[in-house]
């Protein structure tokens, strides 16, 4: 097979794959009609039925291979779920598990999965592959034990079967999902989705882990919880698949998660070692947990006598793998402490969940391949512990099922979905274009497939390099040829300069060879070879201007004419004197000179001076690190004191310096004094800081200015003592003052540069200032926390305000926090300046005092302001004043003054037989100008009783209660049936819900399982006995199932998705299947206009999928007028039009439109223009012959006209008397429809179809 060729195989119609695996190099595949067994050019071998009954909906759920015995496992739906043990090569049937009979003759049902085709199992063999352990997700019809209770996981032997242990569930309608499993060793892991116990609303999933060398393997039995967070913190917690990989010798688990709202999925890692200690720690919980009496939540049955006096000995059991020592004090550990796996890589929604997974080894590196459910392939390569994926691409429109990918023979990859096998011989490398390894991206590219094939200058696979060798192919996870030359550099225009190269490859020697030696893309020189080195001399005349090259290494092959570029480096060509510091001078790669700091110049090495600095010494001038803590007050005359380092300038009187910033327009001269630079500096900002690069240049007597070196690219910050405090005194006072000199001006009323520190400290601010204050009213006798905002409310740190003395509206206020100004940067402010202060007031009013009364720095400062108005809060009343006594009813109460002071609602609960019973999701509600207090009565126990009860609500701390409101709990509605039980993905068609005492609940709701927040509202009519809701609107997930078929589907549900829809009478709730169909399409008007005669009575609107409407669900308006529909077929629908033209609905158009709706679907078809009769036409025309003959043809015409329209009327008559007829026919049979199973009601449509056209 070609390198990268592809193979694929499609299955017959009506066949589907399911599971794949990959043994002694045969491919089997379970589906729904057929096992096969594939040779590895994806023929045909073997072809066995798979099933003999009940065989419409089979599902493969379990293909396993024993090499102990060479023979296949399979387990499917059909055959009522029976396992059967094949012969691997002609997978024929050897054994199946049909009933067996026990050591007591008792006869019970054998090994087997469940009927149900959405129902998943897992299976894994022990080491000795003498027996298997079967995971199995219950259903209706699953065989149970005696106590009938669902089995969940047995262990089996092989040959003969027979079950040798078991676990059963002890929750009623419990159902755990078995969704992945592996086994290694004598320990087997597998993988659920389950409903958390303590909250059933949270889907978790779940690691349980099984030790075969136990005497009795259900005795290690263990779980925990296992999720992962994304790099953002978001949680993952539906496992989607898990598999055991190997990472450089070490295990490894891989798992895909998703969430129950989103369409992305992420995949994550975590060493096996990890999860087998978090087991062990999960047994260790479990024991000490139940042992104290603690709640814990279980599914599993428990028996435990507490004895833990050998618990320590648990540790050596475990490393032993011997026998459980404390049998039979436990077993059946379940614990919900939550293992973190580590994020690796994510999925995005338009990618679908990652669901399949298969690790391989790619040219010695780890590869991770991860098919998704809209049938893409990703593959990534572990990197330092990191998976980076390298590549995508398209398998096709539906998930991918099954994956498997040869390691280093030929890579060869497997993908199955349900109707396609393919098989991929490797991927391809052409998405790395150009003719230089490093250019061409492939080493960035990481995929492992991949790599750069030197002698043929292009991104290749291994396979299709013709040389394949090391020195010939070089790995995308290795590293492209690299250059060292010896110089790096060399004085420009001397002629020629010889260069030494030596490569990172070790290069191939011999005459078919040549070397050779350019600058980028310039003429070629011979190179010389002297065993793994090599001399190029190059030509460097005419450059006069510093300039970076680029020196390129290749050679020719056999003679040939084209120059293949191995290598490059990059080469320095200079001058001295073009270098303007010291750092270029003396630092610069491939430079070679000498800087003389006191005149300022660059010089070949050979030159001579005065403290010269060269590449070895390193000792250039320059400016210290100041840390950015070099600070100026604007508009002030300060002195900015500078260090120098290595100074050898300082010492001269001839050499003078100057500070420049150009941001600011400084240019200020500077004294020095040993190492020092003074410089005088006045600058202004209009802002309150700005922070500047600053420059140091010199010069001496023979010499311009120079740059001073400034490796730390040292800042000063000219600052505004104006504008940082601007607020006021105490914003002055709380400044930094290490950095700050700045101090209050009580004249001025500002802040103002000052060196002084006293005068900061001794500043006296003006009195507080009270802005506003905060609620604007509150209880008489209750609590107010009360918000005071202002300005110069003082500095925190100097306590200037006591907290003691608040009295507010003449309640006494309690201090509780100050609330603080929270600066831009916080290196500006030393000290916390004081805005506001919240205390709470309590209890009534002692005096009859309005006013606001602080004590600021021993002074009591008395502030007029606009009171709190002190009001008293009641209830008066509760709607609804009765629900089912099953609870769950949502309370609204009302009531006066319910929204003063902070509205805090401490609680909320009633009097329930004696008993105090707060209310869920309590709140206060505003409407409209008044406040309500909103609150959900909890479910209540299976054994509640009717009668009454009272409501109490703490507020404000204040108890308001009233005797006169109180609330009834009645009989639970109970629902009995909904039809119809199907609906389209936009929602909106009518159900009828059926049942008594409906009316007893208030808030009737309808919504699929898992999607509460997308809830419709019901109507419950006057009867009690009927309920009208719409249906929901499918998500977008459910939508998106639908349209790719991602779901295998029953065919009595073809071109359908079915759910669980709820509908949801307060604390009641019944649950029924209901199928979503595609929408029904509408045809528009041809050119968006109908004509319409008058006398057609009846509009027939085209469309397709309408079978399943009734004519209610259809509602047609033409203009502003109602065209009452009449009829509806799978292809139209026919309505009852205006006999006259109605007015239009749209503004300013002369014709009416045609608008349908049905449920959420609204289209417009078009303008429906009414036309005059044809009859009518005719007798205007004749009408208007000349008189001569005009009184022969009125009495022609009459006569005709006469029999004519005597004709017509009877015909007229004829037709209406029919519709009529069938209008009452069709009535009639759509009710006999509705009565019908749902599966005939498709075919009765069509039949009656059939029968009309007759």
């Amino acid at each position: 097979m070609k390198c990268g060729a592809q193979t694929k195989i499609t299955s017959d119609k009506g066949e589907e794959f399911h599971r794949m695996l990959f043994y002694n190099g045969n491919v089997f595949v379970g589906g729904n009609k057929y096992v096969f067994r594939f040779n590895t050019n994806l023929f045909i071998e073997q072809k066995v039925a798979i099933c003999s009954e009940h065989c419409d909906a089979n599902v493969n759920k379990i293909l396993l291979i024993n090499s102990a015995s060479n023979e296949l496992i399979e387990c499917s739906s059909g055959d009522n779920g029976l396992c059967k043990v094949r012969d691997v090569e002609s997978l024929t049937v050897k054994r199946n598990s049909s009933y067996i009979v026990t050591t007591g003759n008792q006869v019970e049902q054998g090994l087997t999965v469940s009927k149900e085709k959405d129902y998943p199992a897992q299976a894994q063999l022990n080491e000795n592959s003498t027996h298997i352990a079967i995971a199995t997700t219950p259903s209706s019809g699953f065989p149970v034990n005696v106590d009938n209770k669902s089995l969940c996981i047995s262990m089996w032997t092989l040959n003969p079967f027979s079950k040798s242990s078991d676990l059963y569930l002890t929750r009623d309608n419990y159902i755990i999902r078995y969704v992945a499993s592996f086994r290694t060793g004598h320990y087997s892991y597998f993988f659920t989705n389950q409903i958390q116990l303590q909250n059933q609303t949270n889907m978790v999933s779940k690691v349980v882990r099984i030790n075969y060398r136990f005497a009795k393997p259900f005795q290690s039995y263990t779980d925990f919880v296992i999720e992962c967070q994304d790099n953002t913190g978001k949680a993952y917690t539906i496992l989607k698949m898990a598999i055991l990989i190997q990472i450089n010798g070490i295990p490894y688990v891989a798992a895909t998660f998703t969430t129950s709202s989103d369409d992305d999925s992420i995949l994550c890692t975590k060493p096996l070692a990890d999860i087998n200690k978090q087991a062990f720690d999960s047994w260790i919980n479990f024991m000490k947990r139940t042992c104290s009496n603690a709640r814990f939540e279980s599914y599993l049955e428990q028996s435990l006598n507490c004895n833990l006096t050998g618990l320590a000995a648990l540790l050596l059991t475990e490393d032993l793998n011997s026998t459980n020592p404390f049998y039979p004090l436990f077993f059946y550990s379940v614990d919900w402490t939550v293992l973190q796996m580590n994020f690796q890589a994510s999925s995005f929604s338009q990618e679908g969940y990652m669901v399949t997974m298969h690790d391989s080894v790619v040219n010695e590196q780890h590869v991770l391949t991860v098919g998704t459910t809209y049938g893409l392939l990703f593959q990534f390569v572990s990197l330092d512990g990191k998976y980076r994926r390298y590549n995508t691409f398209k398998i096709a429109d539906s998930p991918i099922l099954g994956l498997y990918q040869h390691n280093d023979s030929d890579h060869t990859m497997l993908v199955m979905t349900k109707n396609e096998l393919y098989k991929y011989a490797n991927t391809r490398c052409l998405e790395y274009p150009g003719s230089h390894c490093v250019k061409s991206g492939v080493m960035e590219g990481r995929n492992p497939h991949c790599g750069w094939c030197i002698y043929e200058q292009r991104a290749s696979l291994k396979c299709e390099c013709s040389c394949k060798t090391t020195v010939c192919w070089l790995s995308s996870l290795t590293s492209c040829i690299t250059l060292d030359s010896e110089p790096k550099g060399a004085q420009a225009s001397t002629g020629t300069v010889d260069i030494q190269l030596t490569t990172s490859l070790s290069l191939p020697d011999g005459p078919l060879y040549q070397y050779l030696c350019r600058w980028q893309s310039g003429a070629v020189k011979n190179a010389t070879r002297a065993r793994s080195k090599f001399t190029c001399r190059m030509d460097n005349t005419n450059i006069t201007n510093n300039i970076q090259l680029t020196l390129e290494l290749g050679l020719k092959v056999n003679n040939a004419d084209s120059f293949v570029l191995l290598t490059e480096a990059p080469f320095l060509l200079y001058s001295c004197s073009n270098f303007e510091k010291c750092g270029e001078c003396t630092l610069t790669v491939g430079a070679n000179c000498t800087w003389c700091p006191v005149k300022g110049l660059c010089r070949q090495t050979s030159a001579t001076c005065s403290h010269a600095v060269t590449s070895s010494n390193r000792t250039c001038p320059q400016l210290a690190n100041h840390y950015d803590q070099l600070y100026l007050p604007s508009g002030i005359n300060r002195s900015l004191t500078i260090n120098v380092t290595n100074d050898v300038l300082t010492q001269y009187n001839n050499v003078t310096f100057r500070l420049v910033t150009d941001a600011v327009g400084l240019n200020s001269s500077c004294t020095a004094t040993s190492s020092r630079l003074t410089c005088l500096v006045n600058v202004s900002v209009n802002h309150s800081k700005a922070k500047n690069m600053i420059s140091m240049q010199y010069s001496s007597s023979d010499n311009g200015w120079v740059y001073l070196d400034d490796n730390h690219n040292n800042k000063v910050t000219i600052y505004n003592c104006t504008k940082l405090a601007e607020e006021g005194c105490n914003y002055c006072k709380a400044l930094n003052s290490s950095i700050y000199k700045c101090a209050w001006d009580s004249s001025a009323h500002i802040c103002k540069y000052n060196d002084n520190r006293g005068a900061r400290e001794n500043a006296i601010c003006p009195p507080p200032l009270i802005n506003e204050i905060s609620p604007e009213d509150g209880p008489y006798f209750g609590s107010i926390i009360t918000t005071i905002m202002g300005r110069e409310f003082g500095v925190i740190e100097f306590k200037d305000i006591d907290h003691t003395s608040i009295v507010v509206s003449g309640k006494s206020c309690s201090s509780m926090q100050d609330i603080s100004f929270v600066p831009p940067d916080e290196h500006d402010f030393e000290l916390r300046v004081r805005t506001g202060i919240t205390c709470k007031a309590f209890g009534p009013p002692s005096v009859n005092r309005t006013s606001l009364i602080i004590s600021y720095q021993r002074s009591i400062l008395a502030a007029d302001f606009k009171p709190l108005i002190l009001k008293n809060s009641t209830i008066t009343r509760v709607y609804p004043e009765f629900g089912p006594k099953a609870g769950g009813t949502k309370i609204t109460v009302y009531g006066g003054n319910l929204g003063i002071g902070n509205r805090m609602l401490d609680k909320f609960y009633l009097v329930d037989q004696g008993k105090s019973v707060e209310l869920q999701s309590s709140s206060i509600y505003e409407t409209g100008d008044d406040y309500v207090i909103i609150g959900t009565i909890p479910i209540r126990a299976d054994g509640s009783t009717i009668g009454n009860a009272s409501f109490y609500v703490e507020l404000n701390d204040e108890y308001l209660h009233n005797d006169t409101v109180s609330f009834t709990f009645l009989d639970n509605p109970v629902v009995t049936d909904i039809y119809p039980t199907h609906g389209y993905l936009s929602g909106g068609t009518v159900l009828t819900i059926t049942g008594e005492n409906l009316n007893h609940a208030k808030l009737p709701i309808i919504f699929i399982r898992g999607y509460e927040q997308d809830s419709e509202q019901c109507i419950i009519d006057d009867s009690s006995t009927k309920a009208f809701c719409k249906v929901p609107e499918a998500p977008k997930d459910l939508k998106q199932k639908l349209k790719t078929r991602r779901r295998r589907r029953a065919t009595a549900c073809v071109g359908c998705q079915e759910v669980e829809i709820v509908v949801k009478l307060d604390g009641v709730e019944r649950s029924f299947t209901l199928k979503y169909y595609h929408d029904p399409s509408l045809s528009k008007f041809n050119n968006g206009m109908k004509l319409f005669n008058e006398d057609q009575h009846f509009l027939t609107v085209e469309g397709d999928n309408l079978t399943l409407l009734a004519t209610s669900d259809v509602q047609i308006t033409i203009g502003i007028e109602e065209c009452r529909v009449v009829e509806v077929s799978n292809t139209f629908t026919r309505c009852a039009a205006p006999r006259k033209q109605p007015k239009p609905g749209v503004s300013g158009a002369e014709i009416p439109e045609v608008n349908v709706t049905i449920g959420n679907i609204r289209a417009t078809l078009g303008y429906l223009k009414y036309e005059v009769a044809v009859k009518q036409v005719a007798l205007i025309v004749g009408a208007s012959v000349g008189a001569a003959v005009l009184v022969i043809i009125i009495v022609i015409v009459a006569v005709c006209v006469a029999t004519r329209k005597r004709r017509a009327n009877t015909k007229a008559k004829s037709i209406l008397v029919n519709k009529m007829k069938k209008e009452l026919k069709d009535v009639e049979l759509e009710d006999k429809i509705r009565a019908q199973p749902e599966e005939d009601q498709p075919r009765m449509k069509i039949d009656h179809e059939n029968d009309s056209l007759k």
